[in-house]
C-alpha cells in the first residue's frame, strides 16, 4: 500500500504516521490500562485509506482516466480516507474496534460504540503530529484538548505520554515502509 510511484514521500509520511499513532496507541492503552494489541493495530490502521486511496487514484491517473494533480491527488485521498478505511477494515474482517477507530477517529464522541478506542487512537493520531513534525504543532494547544479529560488522563500520565515522544521518534525512524 505503501509503495506509490511518484508520491513516495507522501506514502513514506502516512507510513511513518501510522507507526507512530500505533506505538503512542499501545501507550496509551498501557497507561489506560486497556487491551495494547488492539490499540497499536487501531493506530496502525487508522488512516490506511490514505496510502490506498491515493494508489487508486495515480492509477486512475497513470492510466489517462484522471487529470489531476498531484497536490489535488494527495487532498482526495485525505478527504475520503476514513469512508475507504471503513470498508477496507469491514471488507477485511477487522475487529469492530479498528472499523470504528477507521470511521470515528477524528470525532470520537459521535462513535455509537468504542469510544474509548475511538478517543485513544484520536490522541495517538494528534502525538504522533506533534512528533513527526513539532513545528507544525501548537503543544500548549495539543495539551487543552478535551480527549485527555475524556480518557481520565492525570496530569503525570499525560507527562508520561509527552515524554516518549523521542523514543517514538526513534523507534518510527528506525523501521523503512
Amino acid at each position: 500500500f505503501f509503495r506509490i510511484p511518484e508520491l513516495e514521500t507522501v506514502a513514506t509520511d502516512i507510513w511513518k504516521h501510522a507507526l507512530a499513532s500505533a506505538f503512542y496507541g499501545r501507550e496509551i492503552a498501557r497507561v489506560k490500562r486497556c487491551n495494547v494489541e488492539c490499540q497499536y493495530l487501531c493506530g496502525l490502521l487508522h488512516t490506511i485509506g490514505k496510502p490506498v486511496g491515493l494508489k487508486l487514484l495515480s492509477s486512475m491517473k497513470k492510466r489517462g482516466q484522471i487529470t489531476l494533480p498531484t497536490d489535488d491527488l494527495v487532498r482526495l485521498s485525505e478527504a475520503a480516507h476514513s469512508q475507504i478505511g471503513t470498508r477496507l477494515a469491514q471488507n477485511w474482517g477487522l475487529p469492530k474496534q479498528v472499523i470504528y477507530v477507521c470511521q470515528w477517529y477524528q470525532s470520537p464522541g459521535l462513535a455509537e460504540e468504542f469510544q474509548d478506542e475511538t478517543a485513544m487512537t484520536y490522541l495517538s493520531d494528534l502525538l504522533a503530529r506533534q512528533v513527526l513534525n513539532p513545528d507544525r504543532v501548537d503543544e500548549e494547544a495539543l495539551q487543552a484538548d478535551g480527549v485527555f479529560e475524556q480518557l481520565n488522563l492525570c496530569p503525570d500520565e499525560v507527562a508520561e505520554l509527552f515524554e516518549r515522544g523521542a523514543e517514538v521518534g526513534t523507534m518510527v525512524n528506525s523501521m523503512n515502509p
